[in-house]
This record gives structure tokens, sequence and C-alpha cells, in this order.
């Protein structure tokens, strides 16, 4: 239950998952993409906000991956 006051933020983003950037996959849409070496603002989020999470997920279709994100939940 959400408190008067609170407030939930949540950022969605290119990111590749650090375990899996290391792998044939990773490193292949790595260098398809800059944007996916990037990792979530957890530091920066640390200083204004509390409860702080990050879910990593890969977008599919039928046969290849086509696009990594992360999502970044925290608390205000």
């Amino acid at each position: 239950m959400w408190q008067k006051g609170e407030r939930k933020i949540i950022v969605i983003d290119e990111g590749l998952d650090p375990r899996l950037r290391n792998t044939r996959r990773g490193r292949r849409l790595i260098a398809s993409n800059k944007l996916y070496a990037s990792i979530p603002p957890t530091k920066e989020f640390q200083k204004y906000a509390r409860n702080i999470r990050v879910e990593w997920h890969i977008l599919f279709n039928e046969w290849i991956a086509l696009w990594p994100y992360y999502v970044l939940q925290a608390e205000k």
C-alpha cells in the first residue's frame, strides 16, 4: 500500500544483462548497438530514492533477439 507522498519511479532503457555481455550473442548485440552496453544509473538514484531494483529483459521475435533492455524501479 502506497502512503501519501510516496512515488514510484520507473526507467526503461537499452541495456544488456551484464551476465550475458561476454557471450557470443551478447558481443553481437553490443557490436550492433553500443547503447546495449549501458548500465542503469543506480548510483545516481541512491541519492534520491530507495528500494532500487533492476530487472533485465530481452524482447525477441520468432528467431532473434531484438532489443535488450532494463527496467529500473525505485521509490521516492
